[in-house]
């Protein structure tokens, strides 16, 4: 037989739960676009360096 305690504590069990699922989420989805930001700088910081690498080897070659 389910008493009302028992459901007010299955209850706030599962609140709890969730709670911890969104914090997690969260973090999880911080970290990640931190990740794929640093990722976009640091190919374009690439892209720049081997552009310029080759722009030189072409006047070079000119």
């Amino acid at each position: 037989m389910l008493t009302k305690a028992k459901v007010r504590k299955a209850s706030i069990r599962y609140s709890r739960q969730g709670n911890y699922l969104k914090k997690k989420l969260i973090i999880y989805t911080l970290l990640h676009m931190q990740a794929t930001l640093f990722t976009f700088i640091h190919s374009i910081f690439i892209a720049g360096a081997v552009s310029s690498d080759t722009r030189d080897a072409f006047n070079n070659l000119l």
